[in-house]
C-alpha cells in the first residue's frame, strides 16, 4: 500500500526577484505511481517527501527605474484662484518579458515630475451691480423702465448688460389743446421737438400748426452742438440742441423732458 503513492516534482515556485538574479523552490505533489495525476498529500508518506531544490533565476540585469507620468486630469474651476489638477507620477521598473513594476521613488534618478499644478488662474466674469428701477418712461402707452448698471470688476462681467426693460400701461388717450404754456413754443427753431411728447403737451398748439416739412427745414438749418452733460432717461430723445438756443428756452426743453408722460 505505501508503495502505491509518490511524492514527485509538480512545479517551480515564482522566482523571488524579476531580475539581477533570485532563487526559485521545487514544489512537491502527491500522486499514484504511473499516473501524472495528483491527489491529496494524505495519501502520501510525509516522512518521506523530499526536501525543497533551490536553483536560481532571472540572472539578467535590471533596468534602471524611472519615472513615468499620466495625463492631467481635467481642472475642476474654470476659474478663479483655487483651481489645481492633479495626476499619477511613478517609479516604474521596464522588465525583460515586456511588463513593468512600480517600485520605491527612491530608485528613479533626477527630480520627481509634479503631480499638482495650479490652472484655470484667471478673473472669474464679475456680476452685474444693478440700482433700483425707474418708473415707467410714460404715463400711458408703452415706455421703459430703466436702472444704473455697473461692473463690478471693471470691463469682465459676463452677460449682456441688463439697464432697461420694457413696461406696458394703460392705452393712451388724446387730452385736449388748451393753448401753448410758453411764448417760446412759437420759435421756428424748436419745431423739431413737436415729436417729444412732453414738449408737444407744453406747444400743443405751435406743434399742430407746424407742417412736418417745416420741421424738417428746421432741423436742417440748425448747427448742433452736444449736451454737455450726458442725456438722462428723461431726456434721451433731448441729444442736441442748437447753439443760438436762448436760457428761456433751454428751461423750456427741460421743462419739457421732465413732464409726465415724456419717455
Amino acid at each position: 500500500q505505501e508503495d502505491t503513492y509518490e511524492w514527485a516534482l509538480k512545479s517551480w515556485s515564482p522566482c523571488s526577484k524579476p531580475c539581477a538574479g533570485g532563487f526559485q523552490y521545487t514544489k512537491y505533489g502527491c500522486r499514484k505511481k504511473g499516473d501524472t495525476k495528483m491527489l491529496h498529500k494524505g495519501y502520501c508518506d510525509a516522512s518521506k517527501k523530499p526536501k525543497p531544490i533551490r536553483r536560481m533565476c532571472n540572472l539578467q540585469d535590471c533596468a534602471q527605474p524611472q519615472w513615468i507620468t499620466d495625463e492631467w486630469e481635467h481642472c475642476p474651476r474654470s476659474c478663479g484662484s483655487l483651481g489645481f489638477q492633479i495626476r499619477t507620477v511613478r517609479c516604474v521598473q521596464f522588465l525583460h518579458d515586456g511588463t513593468n513594476r512600480s517600485v520605491h521613488s527612491k530608485y528613479c534618478s533626477g527630480e520627481k515630475p509634479e503631480s499638482r499644478r495650479p490652472c484655470n488662474r484667471v478673473a472669474c466674469p464679475a456680476p452685474w451691480r444693478t440700482g433700483a428701477w425707474s418708473e415707467c418712461s410714460v404715463t400711458c402707452g408703452e415706455g421703459m423702465e430703466r436702472r444704473l448698471v455697473t461692473c463690478r470688476n471693471g470691463d469682465q462681467c459676463s452677460g449682456e448688460k441688463p439697464e432697461a426693460v420694457r413696461c406696458r400701461l394703460g392705452p393712451c388717450h388724446d387730452e385736449p389743446c388748451y393753448g401753448d404754456k410758453s411764448i417760446f413754443c412759437q420759435m421756428e427753431v424748436l419745431a423739431r421737438y413737436c415729436s417729444i411728447p412732453g414738449y408737444n403737451k407744453l406747444c400743443c398748439d405751435s406743434c399742430s400748426r407746424r407742417t412736418p416739412a417745416l420741421s424738417m427745414f428746421a432741423e436742417a438749418a440748425e448747427t448742433e452742438e452736444p449736451l454737455r452733460k450726458p442725456p438722462s432717461k428723461s431726456t434721451a430723445a433731448l441729444r442736441r440742441v442748437p447753439r443760438h438756443t436762448s436760457t428761456a428756452a433751454r428751461k423750456l426743453l427741460a421743462a419739457a423732458s421732465s413732464s409726465p408722460g415724456n419717455p
